[in-house]
C-alpha cells in the first residue's frame, strides 16, 4: 500500500529539516563572543553609515525602556512576531550593528536566538529556509528579509532588492587590522556625502550638518559621564587648514543659536536641543575637530517621552 504526503505534511517535514540543518550548522561555527571592533569588520566595504547600539548597556542603564517608548509592546504586529518568533528585542538582543545604503541595509545581531522559533516564523510568512539561511518576503515593494546565523549567538540580517543579502556579512577570511571603534555604547559612522540632504534633520541642527559636509568622515558617540551623558564628535577633515575652518564655523554657529534664543527672550533649555546645541565645545587636533555636548537626563527622558 502506497502512501502519499498531504501537503500541511510535507510543510512540517520541510520546518523540521531546515531545523535539523541549523542545528548542524550551529555546531559548525564559531559561538566565541564577539566584540564592537569584530562586527565591523564583518562588514562589507563601502561608503555606508554604520550605527552601533550596546542594547546590554542600555538595558541595564533603564535608557533602552525609555527610548523604546510605552506602545511598541502594545502593537499588534509586534505582538504577533513575539508570540510566533519567540525574540524580543526587549530581552534578547545583547548589541546590533547596522549598515545602510542606498542599495541595502545590512544588520549584525548579537543576542539570544531561538533558531527554530524563527524558521517556522518564516516559513510562516511565506518564506523559504535551506541549511539555516531564510528568505521573506517584505512588506515593502522589491524588498526582501533574509538572516542567517553567524554563530550560536550572532545573526546577519539583511533587507534589499538582493534576496541573499544577508549573505554579504561574514568574517573575514584573512585576519585584519584592529579597527578602532568608539568606546560608548552608541555610535554612530556616518560619511560626510551623506549630510549633504539635511532637509530630514531636526530644527537647530541642520546648520551643523552643513558645516560638516565638506569633511571626510564624521563619528557621533553617546555615553555616561559622570551624572549625566555626553554626545562626542570626532570628524575627520581633509586637511589641518580645514578643521581650523571648521572649529571656528562650529564655534560661530553655537554662539549664533545662543544670541537667537536670547533675542526671543528666551533661555536654552537643558531638556531639548536648544540646550544641548549652544553648551557645545570644541577642539582641533591635526586634521580632526573634537566636539562634546552634555546631555542632562531630562533630556533622555523627554525623548522616552516622545516616544509613548
Amino acid at each position: 500500500m502506497s502512501y502519499h504526503f498531504r501537503p500541511w505534511q510535507l510543510a512540517l517535514a520541510l520546518v523540521a529539516f531546515c531545523a535539523a540543518a541549523v542545528v548542524l550548522v550551529m555546531n559548525l561555527r564559531h559561538s566565541a563572543p564577539i566584540s564592537a571592533a569584530e562586527m565591523v569588520s564583518y562588514m562589507p566595504p563601502g561608503e555606508t553609515t554604520l550605527l552601533y547600539l550596546d542594547v546590554q548597556a542600555l538595558r541595564d542603564s533603564g535608557i533602552l525602556e525609555k527610548l523604546a517608548g510605552s506602545t511598541v509592546a502594545e502593537e499588534p504586529e509586534y505582538k504577533k512576531f513575539i508570540a510566533e518568533s519567540g525574540f524580543d528585542y526587549r530581552t534578547d538582543l545583547d548589541a546590533v550593528l547596522s549598515s545602510t545604503s542606498d542599495l541595502q541595509q545590512l544588520f549584525l545581531l548579537k543576542g539570544r536566538f531561538d533558531w527554530k522559533s524563527l524558521i517556522k516564523y518564516a516559513a510562516s510568512r511565506g518564506g523559504t529556509c535551506v541549511n539555516g539561511f531564510c528568505r521573506i518576503p517584505s512588506d515593502r515593494p522589491n524588498r526582501s528579509i533574509s538572516f542567517y546565523p553567524v554563530g550560536t549567538n550572532v545573526m546577519s540580517l539583511g533587507i534589499s532588492r538582493d534576496e541573499f543579502s544577508a549573505g554579504n556579512l561574514h568574517a573575514p577570511k584573512q585576519k585584519l587590522a584592529p579597527v578602532g571603534v568608539p568606546p560608548q555604547p552608541v555610535w554612530l559612522a556616518v560619511p560626510a556625502s551623506t549630510l549633504q540632504d539635511v532637509d530630514k534633520l531636526p530644527a537647530g541642527t541642520k546648520l551643523f550638518a552643513k558645516a560638516l559636509a565638506g569633511a571626510e568622515k564624521v563619528v557621533f558617540a553617546l555615553g555616561p559621564q559622570q551624572e549625566r551623558f555626553e554626545l562626542a564628535m570626532d570628524v575627520t577633515c581633509k586637511t589641518a587648514e580645514d578643521a581650523v575652518r571648521l572649529r571656528v564655523e562650529m564655534e560661530g554657529l553655537t554662539t549664533m543659536l545662543g544670541k537667537l534664543i536670547a533675542r526671543e527672550k528666551q533661555a536654552p533649555n537643558p531638556s531639548d536641543l536648544s540646550g544641548v546645541l549652544t553648551a557645545g565645545v570644541f577642539q582641533r587636533v591635526d586634521r580632526h575637530v573634537v566636539g562634546k555636548w552634555p546631555i542632562q537626563k531630562s533630556f533622555i527622558d523627554g525623548l522616552g517621552a516622545g516616544g509613548g
